[in-house]
């Protein structure tokens, strides 16, 4: 066995002076050698990390600077690589103005972490140091946390422990001090972070203030908006406590579903039930309701989808049921002087039908779909009944209606 070792290792290295940019030669030779902790296996290591790193596969990087110091846990190099990688991706993020401890009335300012040798049996990360694994299912005892650690949530129903090992190997683990801001409004993220411990709070600016809206804690999911929509969310959020997150990226999230297609399932019925409540809690006419009658007209609703030029509403006639987009785009029309104009067009988020719903009038424009769209629906009847038993929202509604109609026609006056 060890002749056969021996004529392998050779081989390998033989290899590597006629293709010294072979990666999968020098991993395999890094395998060989790191049974015996030569420093070779390190070395060779190292230079298939950088080779990596040149083609900008980070995750894979990762990985195998994982299995290098499981080895070398005191390999200088290897973790100064690990440290560079995640500098390019931290998710601390300073704000203009950062947040204050109202302890001290000190800022919170993120720093380096001041020890960083790689210890697989640490219990957390420091605040910017993130691992990030991909490949075979090595089992919890090699992770930071094991699948007993996950908080039940409904986007990992239905997954089984090897699936869960798998997410844990490949997601990220994310530690955050109290007052961290984690997003800022103008921050773009690609990513779905399910809290382990700890409380952030969501806040939206309003008159040129912050504002929180929500707060969540363990167990609790953000970030699936802008990941199915695409869109970039006007809020912010903050670490209220000490934090950990697991961070699941687009393409990790795209991965386990190959696997387990339940997992975009759970994801959407989450994220469409969060963008209703966050709709019918943030407009004004149903503000005011109590969470609970909001709730129980949330769950009128029903899921459709409209594939690209289908009409979703069509001008002067009856609309017959009220739409919130959950993706995709539509065009808004309206045909002025016998020919059909183009007013606007509206992405995840929009509200469409609600004018001729509560006016219970004709629409004054057509909407047709740019592609793909998905929206949930509530009938007219429904709505109509449903005002009925609550006249204060009846009222608010149709003042609403009646002043975003005079918006349209006084922007369809001014510009056509």
């Amino acid at each position: 066995m060890v002749e056969m070792d021996l004529k392998e290792i050779n081989r390998l290295r033989s290899k590597i002076k006629t293709q010294p940019y072979d990666i999968e030669a020098r991993l395999e030779l890094g395998k060989l050698l790191a049974f015996s902790k030569a420093p070779e296996g390190a070395e060779s290591f190292v230079y298939a990390t950088r080779l990596l790193m040149q083609e900008d596969r980070w995750v894979e990087a990762i990985s195998v600077l994982r299995q290098l110091l499981t080895s070398y846990p005191d390999h200088a190099e290897a973790i100064l690589l690990m440290r560079r990688i995640f500098a390019r991706k931290r998710t601390a993020v300073l704000p203009p103005s950062p947040p204050v401890d109202p302890a001290n009335n000190q800022a919170v300012i993120a720093t380096e972490p001041t020890s960083c040798k790689y210890d697989p049996s640490s219990a957390s990360l420091p605040l910017t140091m993130r691992k990030a694994e991909l490949g075979e299912v090595l089992g919890p005892a090699d992770l930071f946390i094991s699948i007993d650690d996950l908080p039940t949530h409904s986007i990992l129903e239905g997954l089984s422990d090897q699936v869960l090992t798998h997410l844990l190997q490949m997601c990220l683990l994310v530690e955050y001090a109290p007052f961290t801001l984690l997003l800022d409004y103008a921050e773009k993220t690609n990513a779905l972070r399910l809290i382990l411990d700890g409380v952030v709070s969501i806040e939206r600016q309003h008159n040129g203030s912050h504002r929180e809206i929500e707060r969540f804690g363990a167990g609790e999911i953000f970030g699936e908006v802008e990941l199915l929509s695409g869109i970039k969310t006007e809020q912010r959020v903050i670490a209220r406590t000490h934090c950990r997150l697991l961070e699941l990226r687009a393409d990790i999230v795209q991965c386990l579903a190959e696997s387990s297609p339940s997992v975009w399932t759970n994801i959407w019925e989450h994220y469409k039930e969060r963008m209703l409540n966050n709709v019918l809690r943030t407009m004004p006419v149903f503000a005011p309701l109590d969470p609970n009658i909001r709730r129980a007209f949330a769950s009128c609703f029903w899921e459709e989808i409209y594939e690209i030029e289908s009409v979703l509403v069509e001008e002067n006639s009856i609309n017959n049921s009220f739409l919130l987009l959950l993706g995709g785009e539509v065009i808004v029309t309206k045909i002025i002087d016998g020919v059909s104009r183009a007013i606007q067009t509206l992405g995840p988020g929009a509200i469409i039908g609600f004018v001729s719903v509560c006016l219970e009038k004709t629409a004054l424009t057509t909407i047709t779909a740019l592609s793909s769209c998905r929206v949930m629906s509530i009938a007219r009847d429904q709505i109509i009944e449903f005002m009925r038993q609550q006249p204060a929202l009846a009222k608010r509604s149709r003042l609403e209606a009646i002043k975003r109609k005079n918006i349209m026609l006084h922007f369809i006056k001014s510009n056509y």
